[in-house]
C-alpha cells in the first residue's frame, strides 16, 4: 500500500519548543497555512487514484484532527471518512508533557543522549520501542485501499518509517526528522521525502 503520512500543523507548544505527547495545543497561523499547502500537495498527487482507493488514518489528538479537517476541506472528503486510530497516537511522554528541554532535565534529570534511547520511559509513559511496536502493528494490519493518508505526529513519523523500513537502533537515529514542511511517501520498500514548504535545515531536537 502507498502511504502518505502527514505531520500536524505547528502547534504553540511546537512554537514554544515544549514536549506535547498526547497533551494538546491549537495550531499556529502557520500551522493552518501548512495544513493548506498540505491539502494541494496532497490533491495533486492523487489526483489519479479515486477517492474509493483511498484509507483516511488519524491519530486521536485534537491537532491531527483539525489537521485532517483541513486536509479533507483540500480532498473534498469530511473528517468523518477518516478513520481514529489510537496506534497512530504520539509517543505518550507521561509527566513530561508541556516541558521544555531544561525543565526536563532540571526536573527529571533527563539528557537528550538518555532520552533518544529504545528502552527510556517516560516517567508515566511509553518507550520508544513502545511507539515502534505500535507503528508495527499499524503496519501489519490489513487495510483495503491501495493508498492511504495517515495523519500523525512526528516522533510516530520516525517510528513508522523506522518499522516500514526495518530499520535497528542504528538506522533509526539516522532518519531525517519529521519537520513542518514535508509529507513522507512511503512505497515499494521506499521512503521520498517531499518538501511541500521549506524547511528550516535546523539540527534533530531531542524533543521529536
Amino acid at each position: 500500500m502507498r502511504i502518505f503520512f502527514v505531520r500536524h500543523g505547528e502547534t504553540a507548544w511546537n512554537r514554544e519548543g515544549r514536549l506535547q505527547g498526547q497533551a494538546d495545543s491549537p495550531l499556529t497561523l502557520r500551522g493552518v497555512q501548512l495544513c493548506l499547502a498540505y491539502g494541494d500537495f496532497l490533491k495533486s498527487a492523487l489526483a489519479a487514484t479515486a477517492l474509493e482507493r483511498i484509507g483516511f488514518y488519524v491519530s486521536p489528538m485534537g491537532r491531527t484532527r483539525q489537521t485532517a479537517s483541513l486536509l479533507g476541506d483540500a480532498l473534498g472528503v469530511p473528517l468523518a471518512a477518516f478513520t481514529v486510530d489510537p496506534l497512530l497516537a504520539e509517543h505518550d511522554v507521561g509527566e513530561l508533557e508541556g516541558l521544555g528541554w531544561s525543565e526536563i532535565e532540571a526536573r527529571h534529570g533527563l539528557t537528550p543522549e538518555i532520552w533518544r534511547r529504545w528502552d527510556t520511559p517516560a516517567p508515566g509513559g511509553e518507550t520508544r520501542l513502545d511507539v515502534l511496536n505500535r507503528a508495527r502493528r499499524w503496519l501489519g494490519e490489513s487495510r483495503p485501499h491501495e493508498v492511504a493518508v495517515v495523519v500523525s505526529h512526528g516522533g510516530l513519523s520516525r517510528a513508522f518509517r523506522t518499522a516500514y523500513l526495518g530499520l535497528g537502533d542504528a538506522g533509526r537515529l539516522h532518519l531525517e526528522r519529521h519537520a513542518h514542511g514535508r509529507v513522507f511517501e512511503l512505497d515499494d520498500g521506499a521512503c521520498t521525502a517531499h518538501e511541500v514548504v521549506p524547511v528550516e535545515n535546523a539540527p534533530d531536537s531531542p524533543l521529536g
